[in-house]
């Protein structure tokens, strides 16, 4: 496993816990790398899945209609929007939920150039990734630096590079 980095200038080798502070609110959030290696510890979708990027890769494309293994119908209902007009934070402006992340309803809102029916997602390790069902264009990014590998602007400057 190559060793995780936490957001600074330059990027922090992360300890073992490590706390990262959010500049924004003071608030702290505890990252263990070693915890993907704990039997016994509790799943977590959002910072506990681990896989090769070619293997996430091969599973993003299938929403993009490439391979067999889910049926059309079954992926047309896991990009739809799930939550209809539930209201949504002001950062969260121009998306939606589905089953498999969030989902451009309002390209503009959203101040994004992908088209309305897009899903991107990530995860706080350092990864994120758009699935495009309208140009069937799939992009994955892979870091070890949290939380700027997932939510920080280089996550927009990768979508606009791909798009510009």
């Amino acid at each position: 496993m190559p060793p995780p980095y936490a957001d600074g200038n330059p990027p922090i080798r992360m300890a073992e816990p490590h706390v990262v502070v959010n500049p924004a609110d003071g608030s702290t959030t505890s990252f263990s790398a070693a915890r993907i290696f704990e039997t016994k510890a509790f799943q977590s979708g959002g910072a506990g899945a681990a896989g090769t990027a070619g293997d996430i890769l091969k599973l993003l494309e299938i929403y993009n209609g490439f391979g067999s293994l889910l049926a059309p119908a079954t992926i047309a209902e896991a990009i739809r929007n799930q939550i209809g007009t539930l209201p949504r934070r002001s950062q969260d402006a121009g998306k939606r939920f589905s089953l498999i992340g969030a989902v451009i309803d309002d390209p503009k809102a959203a101040a994004s150039p992908c088209p309305v029916g897009t899903v991107d997602w990530g995860g706080v390790w350092g990864h994120n990734w758009i699935v495009d069902p309208i140009n069937r264009i799939t992009v994955m990014v892979c870091t070890n630096t949290t939380p700027e590998g997932c939510n920080g602007p280089f996550r927009e400057d990768i979508r606009d590079a791909v798009y510009g």
